[in-house]
C-alpha cells in the first residue's frame, strides 16, 4: 500500500513577526519502509531527532519517498508537555503563636510532593528548595502567605497558603455529602461513591490531622483524618467509600460508607469527643438525616439550614439549596404494545407536586408540557413523557413509556443522538486552495478514516491542542500547520 505513511520528515519551527521562524527540531522516519500502524500512527519523541529544543509555532511533515504516490495523512495531534505537578503542600500548623499563647506553636513545618519540575521555590524565605518531597521550619513573626512555585519548560505552576499568627480560628464543617451517588462525580477507580466535603471557614490554612468523620455516634474517631491541610477558605472532598484510603497526597476515602436511606454523619475534633458539625443537626432528637435522592447532594446553605442541592457542587460554594426533591412520577400504564385504546394515569407522591407532560418527545419543564390534569387518552403509538415539580423542590427526572399500536411506525424518537462528523481544514488566510503547499492552523476534526496517523508530544502548536483530519490524498510533498 504505497499510499500509507512512510519514508517523511517532522520539521518544528519558531515563530519571527508572524511567520515561519528558525529550524527548532527535525527528525526523518520510517526510512527503513516500514509503514505507520493503522490503529495507533506513530507517536514522535524528541529523541526521534535532533535540534535546540522539541517544540515550536509552526509544524512540517515531508514526504521523503520520493515515490509517485505520495503518503495519506488522516489526523495529526499536538499538545504541550505537562506542567509540574504538585501533589501537596501541607504544613504542620495554620495559625501560630508570636505572644506565647500555649494553645499554639511557634514554628510549623512546610512539606510538598511534586512531580515532573526542574526547579522549586518557596516564597517568602526560604527561597529555592530541593527534592521531589521535603520540608522546611517557618516561625513567621505576622501571618504570612507563603508560595510553592515548581517550574519546567513548559511553565511554571504554583500553590499558596496562609499560615496565620496569633489569628482567630473558627472550627472547620462538613459543607456538603452525597449519599446517594450517580456517575458524575467519580473516584481514582472510577466508582461512583458516596462523599463528603469538609470546609475551611478561616482566612489561615488548617491542618486536618487528628480530626475524624464518623456515621456512628459510639465511635466518634471512626475515621481520623491523615496529615493534610486545607488552604484558606479551602475545601476538601472525602469519599465515603469504605475502602480506607488515608494516604496525604492522594484520594481519601473513608472506613464507612452512607446509607441513602438516612442515618447519622459528623465531623469531630482532635479531642475525639466534641462533635463539630453533624447531621440531623438536632440529633439525639432526630436519629438520621433525611432519606437521600440519587444524584442530589445535601447539606448547609448560606444560612446554615439544611437543604438539597441539584447539581451537587463537590469543592465549589455550594449552589442554591431546596427543602426537598420531588419524587419521580408514576404511569398506571407501563411501556408496551396494545391493541386498544389505554387510559393514563401519572401520580407523584409528593404533596402539591404539579406534574406536566408532553407526547412530542419534548422534555417536560416548570414551564413547559401541558399540566396534568386527569386521564390521558392514548389512541395511537405514543412517547409520553412527565416530569413533577414544585417550588423550592429539586424537580424530579422525567419519566417515558412508550406506547406501541401494532400497524403503525415503530421510528419513536428516543434519548439517542447522532453525531455528525466531517473532516476539513481551514488555510491561515482564508479560501480553500490547494492543501498541499499552504500554511495551516489545525481546525479541530471529529475523526477520519485515511491512512496513518503523526501524533506530536511536545509544545508543536504554540503549546495549543489540535486535531487535524485531511480528507483524501496530499497533492504535495508537505504540509504545514
Amino acid at each position: 500500500c504505497p499510499e500509507r505513511l512512510r519514508r517523511y520528515r517532522v520539521s518544528l519551527f519558531g515563530e519571527t513577526g508572524g511567520t515561519v521562524g528558525a529550524l527548532n527540531w527535525s527528525g526523518d522516519l520510517r526510512m527503513n519502509g516500514t509503514f505507520a500502524p493503522v490503529a495507533t500512527g506513530d507517536t514522535i519523541t524528541a529523541a526521534m531527532g535532533t535540534g535546540t529544543g522539541f517544540a515550536g509555532r509552526y509544524l512540517r511533515i515531508e514526504s521523503r519517498s520520493g515515490e509517485a504516490s505520495n503518503p495519506q495523512i488522516a489526523e495529526v495531534e499536538a499538545w504541550p508537555s505537562p506542567l509540574p505537578v504538585i501533589r501537596r503542600f501541607d504544613t504542620t500548623a495554620g495559625n501560630l503563636t508570636a505572644i506565647g499563647n500555649p494553645q499554639r506553636p511557634t514554628s510549623a513545618t512546610l512539606s510538598w510532593q511534586v512531580d515532573n519540575f526542574g526547579a522549586l521555590e518557596i516564597t517568602p524565605t526560604p527561597g529555592m528548595v530541593s527534592g521531589a518531597t521535603g520540608s522546611v521550619t517557618v516561625n513567621p513573626a505576622v501571618t504570612t502567605t507563603y508560595t510553592l512555585t515548581a517550574t519546567n519548560a513548559s511553565g511554571p505552576r504554583s500553590v499558596s497558603m496562609v499560615i496565620g499568627v496569633d489569628e482567630p480560628e473558627q472550627a472547620p464543617f462538613i459543607s456538603e455529602f452525597l449519599a446517594a451517588p450517580n456517575a458524575s462525580y467519580l473516584d481514582e477507580d472510577g466508582d461512583g461513591e458516596d462523599w463528603v466535603e469538609i470546609s475551611n471557614p478561616n482566612n489561615i490554612a488548617l491542618n486536618l490531622e487528628g480530626f475524624s468523620l464518623t456515621d456512628d455516634p459510639a465511635q466518634p474517631a471512626m475515621w481520623p483524618f491523615p496529615a493534610v491541610t486545607l488552604p484558606a477558605q479551602g475545601r476538601l472532598v472525602v469519599f465515603a467509600s469504605g475502602k480506607d484510603r488515608r494516604t496525604p497526597g492522594l484520594p481519601l476515602h473513608t472506613n464507612f460508607s452512607l446509607k441513602a436511606g438516612g442515618e447519622y454523619l459528623a465531623l469531630v475534633g482532635r479531642d475525639g469527643v466534641s462533635v463539630l458539625s453533624q447531621f440531623p443537626a438536632n440529633y439525639p432528637d432526630t436519629l438520621v438525616f433525611s432519606k437521600q435522592v440519587q444524584g442530589k447532594s445535601y447539606g448547609p446553605d448560606a444560612a446554615g439550614l439544611a437543604r438539597f442541592f441539584n447539581p451537587p457542587t463537590p469543592g465549589n460554594i455550594n449552589g442554591p439549596g431546596f427543602t426537598g426533591v420531588v419524587e419521580d412520577t408514576s404511569f398506571s400504564v407501563k411501556r408496551g404494545f396494545f391493541t386498544t385504546p389505554q387510559n393514563v394515569e401519572i401520580t407523584s407522591l409528593t404533596p402539591g407536586a404539579v406534574i406536566r407532560y408532553t407526547t412530542n418527545s419534548t422534555v417536560p419543564t416548570a414551564t413547559t408540557g401541558l399540566v396534568y390534569t386527569g386521564p390521558i387518552p392514548v389512541i395511537t403509538t405514543t412517547v409520553l413523557r412527565a416530569a413533577a415539580f414544585k417550588d423550592d423542590f429539586a424537580p424530579c427526572q422525567h419519566r417515558h413509556p412508550h406506547l406501541h399500536f401494532p400497524g403503525e411506525s415503530q421510528n419513536i424518537i428516543g434519548d439517542g443522538h447522532v453525531h455528525h462528523q466531517q473532516c476539513h481544514l481551514r488555510p491561515a488566510g482564508g479560501g480553500g486552495a490547494d492543501r498541499s503547499s499552504q500554511l495551516f492552523h489545525g481546525h479541530y476534526s471529529d475523526h477520519c478514516e485515511r491512512g496513518g496517523c503523526a501524533h506530536f508530544p511536545g509544545n508543536a502548536g504554540a503549546g495549543r491542542r489540535a486535531r487535524v483530519g485531511i480528507p483524501g490524498k496530499l497533492r504535495g510533498g508537505a504540509l504545514w500547520w
